[in-house]
């Protein structure tokens, strides 16, 4: 059985085209269209004092579609402009830890994903006749 190898420098969709020729009487070809996607990156982990929004870095998809969702946390979260922007904010309900999954998906046979942990942590503020000395 013949086989071939390919290496693509760039990420996207290509389309290979493999031909046999019997001299110079038959010639036959078979196309196969191959997508190459980038690994998800979900960008660093945060840890954030005193709000409710953090601004996520997923990477970009090459040819599919990225989509961040709340892997586990003490309330619900809003993504905007939406869940499918790699570089969407995420507000949430309430302080905590939480973890975000970005999944890239390129539409055919491929599928990676990454957690990031964000911290919203709550700002404690003191005033002086709440310091005490011993």
């Amino acid at each position: 059985m013949p086989q071939g190898n390919c290496h693509r420098q760039a990420y996207g969709s290509y389309v290979f085209r493999w031909t046999i020729a019997n001299g110079a009487f038959c010639t036959t070809n078979q196309t196969v269209a191959i997508t190459y996607e980038r690994a998800a990156n979900a960008g660093p982990a945060q840890d954030l004092c005193g709000i409710l929004i953090a601004t996520l870095a997923g990477n970009a998809a090459a040819v599919g579609t990225g989509t961040w969702t709340l892997s586990s946390g003490p309330g619900t979260v809003a993504f905007a402009p939406n869940a499918n922007t790699a570089g969407a904010t995420a507000t949430v309900s309430v302080y905590g830890t939480y973890v975000f999954t970005w999944t890239i998906n390129n539409g055919a046979f491929c599928s990676t994903n990454q957690n990031v942990t964000i911290k919203y942590n709550l700002l404690v503020r003191l005033t002086s006749h709440q310091i005490r000395f011993v």
